[in-house]
């Protein structure tokens, strides 16, 4: 049975999404930027990276949430930015798994 999401769930789903990656990431971001977190040390520009991707997602869907007519294009760009995530992912896992 193929269950599928309306535009404004999957909306709701990236905001929630991309706010908890921008808090976790911004929070571990801010301990390597003070100097608190010596085991993060050198990986700034990595969780740098991870907290814009997040903080884009929660931005794009809050967008598309307040102008119904841009809803499919952002739901478009946020795909692409989905893969490119899951793609980081995989390529991250596979360099510890080496």
């Amino acid at each position: 049975m193929v269950s599928r999401l309306s535009p404004g769930s999957l909306l709701y789903l990236n905001l929630a999404l991309g706010l908890l990656v921008a808090v976790a990431n911004g929070a571990a971001l801010m301990m390597v930027l003070t100097g608190r977190a010596e085991k993060l040390a050198g990986q700034g520009m990595e969780i740098g990276v991870w907290f814009a991707a997040g903080l884009v997602l929660a931005v794009t869907a809050g967008y598309a949430l307040r102008h119904s007519e841009r809803v499919a294009a952002i739901l478009r760009i946020q795909t692409f930015l989905v893969i490119a995530v899951v793609l980081a992912l995989a390529a991250w896992a596979v360099t510890i798994l080496l």
